[in-house]
């Protein structure tokens, strides 16, 4: 069957294309966009008309990549990125405010640091987050999402110890006496993220759950502000 879209505000991204108001559709497939008379001339009787009343009618934009629940899962905890937070003092600032905000059961979260930015050229360590939350696990995600930091309960809980050798697709960082610094790269980075959200959203009430695509949506409309407006350093998820 044909369908035609009329009164349209049709976005081809041809570069040389003219005003484009209809677009005739067959057999979910674009057979013709253009003017009103040639898309018309284009179909066959008895074609459904659909006016849209000037509404735009874009490309159908896919992005596998987002990840939306993980960018509103780590857009809830402290934002640890650059300038925001220019050194490790400081991340260990936002990690411990970000604690006080972050209900029980729910590891303490922060993302966004890049460590040859930080004034001390170095990832924190978990005795750096040690020191800004002690007592609870701990977090701090690189901006790549390809390394992460633990402190020592978050390791404990991981079930990472001092002994373990590195696991496939990954690697431990160590100090030099060989015990974990509590930097962590790559394949465990992953699971730890992805664990971290399954555990939390079992715990959330659908309307959490539902805050945590609109929270993505959020830091992505930020991103894309000319002000590039930062974010929350904690925010109760």
């Amino acid at each position: 069957m044909d369908v035609l879209l009329t009164d349209a505000d049709i976005v081809t991204m041809a570069a040389d294309a003219g005003p484009a108001r209809s677009m005739l559709v067959r057999d979910d497939r674009i057979v013709a966009v253009g003017p009103a008379e040639r898309v018309y001339a284009a179909a066959e009787p008895g074609a459904r008309v659909v006016g849209l009343e000037g509404a735009a009618v874009i490309p159908g934009l896919i992005d596998a990549h987002c990840h939306l629940c993980e960018v509103g899962y780590l857009a809830s905890g402290a934002d640890c990125s650059q300038p925001a937070a220019p050194d490790i003092p400081a991340i260990v600032a936002r990690l411990r405010d970000a604690a006080a905000a972050t209900p029980e059961g729910s590891w303490v979260t922060g993302s966004g640091y890049v460590e040859y930015k930080l004034r001390e050229g170095r990832h924190p360590t978990r005795a750096d987050l040690d020191a800004a939350v002690p007592g609870r696990p701990a977090i701090l995600f690189h901006t790549s999402l390809h390394a992460c930091v633990l402190n020592t309960p978050a390791l404990r809980e991981a079930g990472i110890g001092d002994r373990q050798p590195d696991p496939p697709g990954g690697r431990f960082g160590r100090d030099s006496e060989g015990r974990l610094d509590g930097v962590v790269y790559e394949g465990p980075t992953f699971t730890l993220l992805w664990d971290g959200l399954r555990r939390d959203m079992q715990r959330m009430s659908a309307a959490a759950r539902a805050g945590l695509v609109a929270r993505a949506g959020q830091h992505f409309a930020d991103w894309a502000s000319p002000r590039r407006a930062t974010r929350t350093p904690a925010a109760t998820r």
